[in-house]
């Protein structure tokens, strides 16, 4: 009895948002790769629409009011064989439907967030240039970095210190260097807390892509 199965070389892959955290009401896009031969569905929540195949893929959702999960099959247009690829995107201060909250210990309020200017990129052969930054509150530091599809990786350190003694040092970097694969970027969120300074080095071009978005938890920002 032959078994369905999907065409020797079929391709369904990197099913990931521009975006991994966007703003209340704020819409997604969310991009693949995948075979033109399949007929894709996307559902979330308790929604469900057919999207197009050709080759590489997006789509844009409705404006988003809370965290969601988005799921993407592919499928054969027989209907005998399919797979599922799954993604999230995150919402800054979102809806909630509460009948009772009781708080047993401290509670913090999500502020207002905000872009932060990003470091200048620097060469890889040339010595890291630094951006401070120094914290009014605690909050949560979140970012994404891309690197051009081709070139050398791009790579973003980070170094945070509080009172004169080191807290943490981070190294995130995104490699798109080979492109036989579809390019990706490298989520990141880095926690900072009140009266801390973080320092940022960027290396890699102005064709690379950062971005930064402080989320305090209460009012202060992330100043530089």
């Amino acid at each position: 009895m032959p078994v369905p199965k999907f065409t020797q070389g079929f391709v369904f892959r990197d099913f990931h948002p521009d975006r991994v955290l966007i703003a209340n009401g704020e819409r997604a896009t969310l991009r693949w790769a995948g075979d033109a031969s399949a007929a894709y569905t996307m559902s979330w929540n308790r929604e469900q629409v057919s999207v197009a195949a050709a080759g590489e893929q997006e789509w844009q959702s409705p404006p988003l009011r809370d965290t969601t999960v988005f799921r993407l099959e592919a499928a054969l247009a027989d209907g005998a064989v399919s797979t599922t690829l799954t993604t999230q995107v995150g919402v800054i201060r979102p809806h909630l439907s509460v009948d009772d909250l009781v708080a047993r210990g401290s509670v913090h309020l999500l502020g207002t967030s905000e872009d932060l200017p990003l470091p200048e990129p620097t060469a890889h052969n040339q010595p890291a240039r630094s951006r401070p930054y120094h914290a009014m509150t605690d909050g949560i530091l979140f970012g994404h970095l891309r690197a051009k599809a081709g070139r050398r990786p791009a790579q973003l350190s980070a170094h945070v210190t509080h009172q004169g003694r080191d807290e943490d040092t981070s190294i995130f970097t995104s490699d798109n260097s080979d492109t036989n694969r579809t390019p990706v970027e490298t989520p990141f969120q880095l926690p900072v807390r009140h009266g801390a300074s973080a320092s940022l080095a960027f290396t890699g071009t102005t064709e690379d892509l950062l971005s930064l978005t402080w989320i305090p938890m209460g009012g202060g920002r992330l100043s530089s």
